[in-house]
């Protein structure tokens, strides 16, 4: 039975978070799926360790793959589905499904999936 993480139902300038805390005693991989159907560039799903923002992603589109490193030690991962307050965009919703956590070897390489012109990443936009 497949179980996903919807965002709750938001109004604007509100958020929806979902907190996962872990204990590891060495680095690890999150690994997740995410849909997401909101306002580009302006509605995000945003993941982030321990306060510190790690990415992010707005538009609609999906299922895309994330990954990212988690250091050893205690940590707390945030998901947050972030709405402006403007317009509505698409559903106004992220789905989270598929998270995976696994040991890392910290010498390997992690890869952000091809994102089509319907979704913006919030690491691309924090580039320009």
């Amino acid at each position: 039975d497949n179980m996903s993480l919807y965002s709750g139902n938001i109004d604007h300038n509100q958020v929806s978070v979902l907190t996962f805390n872990m204990n590891n005693e060495i680095a690890a991989v999150v690994e997740f799926d995410v849909w997401i159907s909101s306002e580009i560039n302006f509605d995000y799903l945003i993941w982030a360790i321990n306060g510190e923002e790690v990415d992010g992603i707005s538009g609609i589109g999906g299922p895309f793959t994330f990954r990212f490193e988690v250091p050893a030690g205690s940590n707390s991962i945030n998901w947050t589905y972030d709405k402006d307050g403007s317009r509505v965009g698409g559903d106004d919703r992220s789905i989270i499904d598929n998270v995976f956590i696994t040991n890392y070897d910290v010498s390997g390489k992690l890869i952000d999936p091809e994102l089509p012109e319907t979704v913006s990443q919030l690491a691309d936009k924090q580039k320009k």
